[in-house]
């Protein structure tokens, strides 16, 4: 999914070259880099789609949900009166 976000090609090319050596071979360091971030990026992906799939579950009880959204429409109110309230 990164590989076409812009904003990610703009990291990699921002964040990446500060780990280049330039005596050695720059290739196989960009892959050792990427491999890396690919790694780290796909284990978050599975991370939250595990957590979503157990909170998906939870949130199947009428009550937990009643709960679920009253808290997160409290939360969304409260950010609109911070936001009213700055200006």
């Amino acid at each position: 999914m990164a590989a076409s976000n812009p904003k990610a090609i703009v990291f990699a090319a921002a964040f990446f070259p500060q780990f280049i050596q330039a005596d050695r071979p720059a290739g196989l360091q960009f892959a050792v880099l990427l491999i890396t971030f690919t790694v780290i990026e796909v284990s978050w992906y599975l991370i939250y789609a595990l957590s979503g799939h157990k909170l998906s579950r939870f949130l199947q009880h009428d009550h937990v949900m009643k709960n679920f959204n009253r808290v997160t429409g409290g939360v969304f109110v409260g950010f609109a009166a911070l936001m009213a309230a700055s200006r």
